[in-house]
C-alpha cells in the first residue's frame, strides 16, 4: 500500500461513483505544492491533497499555502488515509480551519466521494445554480 495507489484508486471511485465528474490527478514534478486531484462536478471544481500517513505527517509549506488559498478562492480539502494502529480511517480536513469529517474505515473512497458529493450540493443550491429534477 502507498499514497500512488490510494489516489488511484480514489480517482476510480469518483469515476464510478459520480457520473458526469471530470477528475484529474496532477502529477507535476516540478512544481511544488499543486494539490493531488480536482473534481468538477455539479458546476464547481474542489482539490484534494491526499496524504497515505503510517506514522507522522511530512508536509511542505508551500503545500499548505497553496491548499489554503484554493480553499479560500473556492474549494479544497485534505483527504488522510490514516494506518497507525489502532487508528485505521479516512479523514477529510478543511485546511484553514482544521476541521475534521472522518469514518472509521480505513481506504474509505465511498466515503470521500460522497462527502464531495453533498459538498458540491449545498454550494450550488446556495449559490441558486441546482437544476431541479421534474
Amino acid at each position: 500500500m502507498n499514497e500512488a495507489t490510494l489516489k488511484q484508486e480514489l480517482v476510480l471511485a469518483f469515476k464510478k461513483s459520480l457520473p458526469g465528474a471530470v477528475v484529474f490527478r496532477h502529477e507535476d514534478k516540478f512544481r511544488a505544492g499543486i494539490p493531488d486531484i480536482s473534481v468538477t462536478w455539479n458546476r464547481m471544481t474542489t482539490w484534494l491533497e491526499v496524504k497515505y500517513i503510517t506514522s507522522r505527517l511530512i508536509q511542505r509549506r508551500i503545500q499548505h499555502v497553496t491548499v489554503c488559498d484554493l480553499a479560500e478562492a473556492g474549494s479544497c480539502f485534505y483527504v488522510h488515509y490514516v494506518n497507525k494502529p489502532p487508528s485505521w480511517e479516512t479523514v477529510v480536513i478543511e485546511p484553514r480551519t482544521g476541521y475534521r469529517w472522518l469514518t472509521t474505515t480505513f481506504r474509505d473512497h465511498h466515503f470521500v466521494v460522497r462527502f464531495i458529493r453533498d459538498h458540491h450540493d449545498q454550494k450550488s443550491v446556495r449559490c441558486g445554480t441546482r437544476q431541479e429534477d421534474n
